[in-house]
């Protein structure tokens, strides 16, 4: 694989993370505000449920920000508990190296 065909695959896994992971926030909501409004059809307590749903979107968060920089090959972007970005399309360069998202070395802008 050349190095323009790496840094291709690695930013389209980049984008399938951010698909996947509000993907999965999208059923966390679902699965609360479904279990809010009929908890007495669950075979489990409520709670549960909630917690399990919680769980997994911490798990998938972890995952979701190990993305690793397609140049430097550290965490593209380690600071997202101190600086969330919620609303925004997430970290717009690498922190130790500067690559930019979706950047492929070597191609004119």
């Amino acid at each position: 694989m050349t190095d323009t065909g790496r840094y291709e695959a690695a930013w389209a896994a980049r984008r399938q993370r951010y698909g996947l992971y509000y993907a999965l926030l999208a059923a966390l909501l679902a699965i609360t505000v479904g279990t809010l409004a009929a908890p007495d059809r669950l075979p489990v307590a409520p709670i549960g449920v909630i917690v399990f749903a919680i769980a997994g979107m911490l798990g998938a968060t972890r995952w979701f920000y190990r993305f690793r920089c397609p140049r430097c090959g550290e965490v593209f972007w380690s600071q997202w508990a101190q600086k969330p970005r919620i609303t925004e399309s997430g970290p717009q360069a690498c922190e130790h190296c500067g690559l930019k998202g979706d950047e492929i070395p070597g191609e004119a802008p």
